[in-house]
């Protein structure tokens, strides 16, 4: 194995960051850091290359924890492939490692001898490694690829990293009862956030059918987060040289290969009103609450209202000042589905309390994520320039000559990783990054698909492709299923999406 140069902390390759997002303006410190990095000493152009940073800190219940006498080694799976040896040890004081390597796929081993220490003591507390080990990653040219390490302590789980690449099952032991990332005792029961191997029983939900309430394991401070993207097929993502982040994320993550819109509902709106009633209701077309609205009560947040749990839309292009139901400029409100019911819009009242407390700007996100307060489902909604839908008419991003994969992959890639960092998603959380119909067709409708489904969580199965046949009544069956609440309408003959994780959320 060819050892490469090891730039050490100071030498972080910087992956690309658009110039728009939650943390733009962070994006560009940092990239003002990484000028200093390796240089290869030779004028020929450079073979490409990435890094890889792994962590050495990580924090559970408040205290704080240091990885030491850490000792990786970094593989390229290809014959006299390249490689590098990360010994924490080298100084005590580092935070991170991190080296180049020339871009390609990789195993990763974090060798015998390691020892957990907390920061504040330097005591070393008994901890079992829940990441598998060794694994695999792919490291692409220009990019960081950030891992994650999880270990199991008797005072919580600690999360080393902030990557989304090594998947680990967390089960912490306390006073003999088994306890989940979020540290509540369990009861004695079956519990599907353990896996078959981990020391005790259990078994996912899988993907069955059936009716009924929903079986859910998810404790009550994980989060999920849903990003809906629009009108493009899964054949206009996969591989595409305008969706770069996108396909970057495929390492660590599990997606649909098979998922579609249910059969032949058209246009978006009614796509949308599915993903939260299990159906559309009737809705054919694309118009505004006004005239679309519905006094159903029986729909997902709803039912999470009802049950304590806490739900929020972040949708671009408003305000915040009142309730958005009319669609304007790069603003759609028929992408966002909670406005579609009287119960949360007081019969479609711009003044609604409910509404407004729930339905906010997106620029709100990024503060509510870094201050540990995003609610338990998280509805993420894209202006029509950045979900890839693009305008009918304007120059923004007429889609007649704009490359509209590739704003919605830069809008993904410069928002997406401020979730996966946050502590809400560090706990065990999960996003889901779906489409809401395919593109389209002869005739001016929209193909059913297949359209992208792309989970990512500590418990889904990196770099997985499911070919279960899925639709939108499989992603509310799912949420429905991680609430505890009843399954509604199509929702409780779908699958769910428990094919794309090694243990169900």
């Amino acid at each position: 194995m060819k050892e490469s140069k090891n730039c050490g902390a100071g030498g972080l390759s910087q992956p690309r960051r658009p110039r728009f997002g939650l943390f733009g303006v962070f994006g560009a410190l940092a990239a003002l850091g990484g000028l200093g990095g390796c240089r290869s000493g030779h004028d020929e152009p450079a073979p490409a290359t990435g890094s890889v940073t792994l962590a050495l800190t990580g924090t559970a219940e408040g205290v704080s924890y240091r990885l030491s006498h850490a000792r990786f080694t970094i593989a390229q799976i290809l014959p006299g492939g390249t490689g590098s040896v990360l010994d924490s040890d080298t100084d005590p004081n580092a935070t991170f490692l991190t080296t180049t390597l020339s871009a390609g796929d990789y195993s990763i081993n974090l060798e015998t001898g390691w020892a957990l220490e907390r920061s504040d003591t330097s005591q070393v507390v008994e901890a079992t490694l829940t990441s598998p080990n060794p694994t695999s990653l792919q490291i692409l040219a220009a990019a960081t690829t950030n891992v994650t390490y999880r270990f199991a302590t008797s005072s919580g789980i600690v999360t080393v990293g902030s990557g989304t690449l090594v998947v680990g099952i967390s089960v912490s032991v306390n006073d003999g009862g088994v306890r989940t990332d979020a540290g509540s005792p369990d009861t004695g029961a079956p519990n599907p956030a353990l896996p078959g191997g981990a020391g005790i029983g259990g078994g996912g939900t899988g993907g069955g059918t059936g009716s009924g309430a929903g079986t859910g394991g998810m404790l009550a401070d994980k989060s999920v987060f849903v990003i809906v993207m629009a009108d493009h097929s899964w054949s206009d993502i996969k591989g595409s040289a305008s969706a770069p982040y996108l396909n970057q994320l495929l390492a660590g993550a599990a997606h649909a290969e098979a998922y579609f819109t249910p059969p032949g509902v058209h246009p978006a709106e009614p796509n949308y009103i599915w993903m939260e009633a299990g159906s559309g209701l009737g809705i054919a077309n694309d118009n505004d609450p006004s005239s679309n609205h519905q006094s159903t009560t029986d729909h997902l947040v709803s039912q999470l209202t009802a049950a304590g749990i806490s739900w929020r839309a972040y949708a671009e292009e408003i305000d915040g000042q009142s309730c958005p139901l009319v669609s304007s400029g790069l603003y759609m409100a028929n992408h966002v589905p909670f406005l579609f019911f009287d119960d949360i819009t007081d019969r479609n009242s711009a003044t609604s309390a409910t509404c407004i407390q729930h339905v906010r700007p997106h620029s709100e996100l990024a503060g509510d994520l870094l201050q540990d307060r995003a609610a338990r489902y998280s509805l993420i909604v894209p202006n029509r320039c950045h979900d890839m839908r693009g305008e009918t008419s304007g120059f923004t991003c007429q889609s007649s000559f704009s490359d509209l994969v590739k704003m919605g992959d830069d809008w993904l890639a410069a928002n997406v990783p401020a979730i996966l960092a946050s502590a809400a998603y560090q706990r065990g959380g999960v996003l889901f990054i779906v489409w809401d119909q395919g593109s389209s067709v002869v005739g001016g409708s929209n193909s059913d698909g297949p359209i992208g489904m792309i989970a990512l969580s500590p418990t889904a199965k990196p770099g997985y492709a499911s070919s279960v046949h899925f639709d939108h009544g499989s992603l509310l069956r799912t949420l429905e299923t991680i609430y505890g609440v009843p399954l509604l309408r199509e929702a409780q003959s779908a699958s769910d999406l428990g094919d794309l994780f090694s243990s169900f959320p």
